[in-house]
């Protein structure tokens, strides 16, 4: 394990990630308009489902949970300029767990999201953790 400092190519990844899952969320947000124009609940989901598909095929690595399915959950977790990087440690010059903060309803959270570098690019490993911010593990909704 080595602390070498915030690389600004893994903050660049993450905060395009960010980005990409907050205009997702948002669109999740307008149900109600996509359904007043004819399409089924079914439908929406079925398209969102494969958007959230397309933005993990390009920024994540699938691990622990391969068979993910999108929650229509109106609340927005991932918030660009927002949620912002406290630290990170290198396991090796390709693997590093970065550690951020960000301000929710609720107050404080942090997250750990752990990446890895294949074919030059930084990705994401789909296990972000949530803790509170006295460091207790957030509890994971089924």
């Amino acid at each position: 394990m080595d602390e070498q400092g915030i690389n600004g190519d893994i903050v660049t990844a993450l905060n395009r990630f960010f980005e990409v899952m907050h205009a997702w969320e948002t669109d999740n947000g307008e149900i109600n308009s996509m359904m007043e124009r004819g399409e089924t609940i079914d439908a929406v989901v079925r398209r969102q489902g494969d958007r959230l598909h397309t933005i993990f095929d390009e920024f994540c690595i699938y691990g622990a949970h391969p068979a993910r399915w999108p929650s229509l959950s109106l609340m927005h977790e991932y918030l660009p300029g927002i949620e912002r990087v406290l630290e990170m440690v290198y396991w090796s010059d390709r693997a590093v767990t970065v550690k951020t903060e960000t301000e929710l309803g609720e107050g404080k959270v942090m997250y750990l999201y752990d990446l890895t570098l294949a074919n030059g690019k930084w990705l994401i490993l789909d296990n972000r953790r949530r803790f509170n911010v006295d460091g207790s593990l957030f509890p994971r909704p089924l």
